[in-house]
């Protein structure tokens, strides 16, 4: 009896394991999945935002020429 009581606990402690492993390996899958969903949400957003951008303001709003513009004076006043 001693034997037989020793093999199932060894058999149940495996199966045990094996469980949590698939568990594990569940929630992680689900967590990559979720991360991936939130990345690509986060990239349609972006470019959302971006064709917003330039729908409302054209390719150069007057706000922003003298910030394209900063680094070339920059560089003028350098040399």
């Amino acid at each position: 009896m001693d034997l037989f009581n020793t093999i199932s606990c060894a058999v149940a402690a495996t199966y045990e394991a094996v469980a949590n492993r698939n568990r594990q390996a569940a929630v992680n899958n689900r967590l990559k999945a979720v991360v991936r969903s939130e990345l690509a949400a986060i990239n349609r957003a972006y470019i959302a935002l971006g064709k917003h951008f330039i729908t409302t303001f054209g390719a150069r709003p007057p706000e922003t020429r003298r910030f394209c513009a900063m680094p070339s004076t920059r560089r003028k006043r350098e040399s």
